[in-house]
């Protein structure tokens, strides 16, 4: 068994950029940049093997009361995952754990990938006719959110 984070392929629609940027494109940058999905598994990987754990037992249940054989044993599992996710995202944890950070991590983070929070604090966002425009902050990786959305947590067997 393989858990799979992703996110289903959708298309940005940005009438000024010339070529179409997708969700998959954000989530292999922010990837790449940020381990964003990697630290989410990481933080949460032993809840993750009890929502699993859980999830299979109550299909089990299921099945004995009586329901098909063929429900998806991970459904809830996969579900608990993908709303842990999104509040991982909302709840701002990540600046949380990158607050935790020695000065040489941070140094040598911020000096790598040029850090993730200074957009969000500033509120700028794509969402809007003039992005910069000074608004309230809002959490980091949270742009027009649809990368948020379009997260999802698969089992492969």
């Amino acid at each position: 068994m393989k858990l799979v984070l992703g996110v289903l392929d959708q298309a940005y629609s940005d009438a000024a950029s010339k070529q179409t940027t997708t969700t998959g494109d954000v989530a292999e940058i922010l990837e790449k940049k940020y381990h964003v999905m990697e630290t989410f598994y990481d933080q949460y990987k032993d809840r993750i093997a009890d929502w699993m754990a859980l999830s299979v037992a109550k299909s089990i249940e299921m099945i004995a009361a009586g329901a098909p054989s063929n429900l998806d044993p991970f459904l809830s599992a996969r579900e608990e995952i993908q709303d842990a996710f999104r509040r991982f995202i909302l709840g701002s944890e990540m600046e949380k754990l990158f607050g935790q950070l020695t000065e040489s991590e941070m140094a040598y983070f911020l000096g790598s990938t040029g850090g993730f929070t200074g957009r969000a604090k500033k509120g700028y966002s794509k969402r809007f006719k003039k992005p910069g425009q000074k608004r309230k902050a809002r959490p980091a990786f949270v742009d027009t959110g649809l990368y948020l959305a379009s997260f999802r947590a698969d089992i492969k067997k």
